[in-house]
């Protein structure tokens, strides 16, 4: 099973994504806890790079996407193959919010690579954890913003209805209020996952 969490900077996904992984060993499931970009080894080099350096949109997705396919060939796949759960923080819907409704670039450009690069790997769920533009960047006003983060509100509000806009027609996406407390919202992706497990038992 491919379990991905998206969402704008400071939605609190990646600790959603962390519980889980967490939860799911504890009940004895293998799992692998990953995240895009840079948890392959070229990966570890393209982050540094997309973080922290002025560059071109375009070069940027291309850049993304360099790092999707390398985490895909060497850590997503592989593990689905031994019927590990994947859960990612970060994946397609990412590149479509910051890429498409936040850049500009052309939807049909990213999902003609996509086709190319992801040989029809889609995630079983999608967790899109939303909230407020100013309530996400007041979360992370203590922390050192990356190259990213240091978008404009505008920007950051582009992709953030990118997100919903993605989610809300996609049956396998989940969107969650992330102003709840993170418990709360925990306890909603494990409900939600062990219907999801019992549905495919039943496939």
């Amino acid at each position: 099973m491919f379990i991905t969490f998206e969402g704008i900077e400071g939605c609190g996904k990646s600790t959603q994504a962390r519980l889980l992984s967490e939860r799911m060993q504890k009940e004895g499931y293998s799992v692998l806890f990953t995240h895009e970009p840079g948890d392959s080894p070229i990966g570890k080099h393209l982050r540094k790079i997309l973080l922290s350096e002025p560059m071109d949109s375009l070069t940027e997705l291309l850049l993304f996407l360099a790092d999707r396919r390398e985490h895909l060939v060497h850590l997503i796949q592989p593990a689905l193959s031994q019927h590990t759960v994947v859960i990612c923080d970060r994946y397609i819907y990412s590149t479509l919010a910051y890429q498409v409704y936040g850049r500009g670039i052309k939807k049909y450009l990213v999902d003609t690579i996509h086709q190319e690069i992801l040989d029809n790997t889609f995630p079983d769920r999608v967790y899109l954890l939303d909230l407020d533009v100013s309530q996400a960047l007041q979360r992370k006003k203590h922390h050192a913003f990356d190259r990213i983060e240091k978008e404009s509100y505008e920007f950051h509000q582009r992709v953030r209805e990118g997100f919903l806009e993605l989610a809300k027609d996609n049956p396998s996406a989940r969107i969650l209020d992330a102003t709840l407390p993170p418990l709360t919202i925990h306890n909603l992706i494990w409900e939600d996952i062990q219907t999801l497990f019992l549905h495919r038992r039943q496939i």
